[in-house]
């Protein structure tokens, strides 16, 4: 069982035809899961043990000049290495503060959801 709940649609991700736009790739060790737009990042792991499953969606590279892209937050839990990411910044301050969760900086950004 899991202690997750599902919250709604926090985001949305860019089209590949977008300005400023990058591929986030998705990599895999055991039943972990990592999304990076960071391409020595994904060289890194794919070193270490993870399988590059390739690209799991797209993601601009920085804030729009109209501010309307959302910050994706990355946090890490180094008691059971685990990632979170989460574009509300009350939720990444909460967690850096208060829990085993440090905030990594932001992994990429994205879309409002509506």
């Amino acid at each position: 069982t899991s202690s997750y709940q599902l919250e709604g649609v926090a985001y949305k991700h860019p089209s590949s035809a977008s300005q400023n736009v990058a591929r986030v790739y998705r990599l895999q060790t055991g039943n972990k899961y990592f999304w990076t737009l960071n391409i020595r990042e994904r060289d890194r792991l794919v070193q270490l043990g993870f399988k590059n499953q390739g690209t799991a969606f797209y993601g601009f590279t920085s804030a729009s000049t109209n501010h309307s892209n959302l910050p994706v937050y990355r946090l890490y839990n180094s008691y059971n290495g685990n990632h979170l990411w989460t574009s509300d910044k009350n939720e990444r301050d909460v967690l850096d503060k208060t829990s085993r969760w440090r905030y990594e900086g932001i992994a990429y950004y994205m879309l409002p959801p509506e």
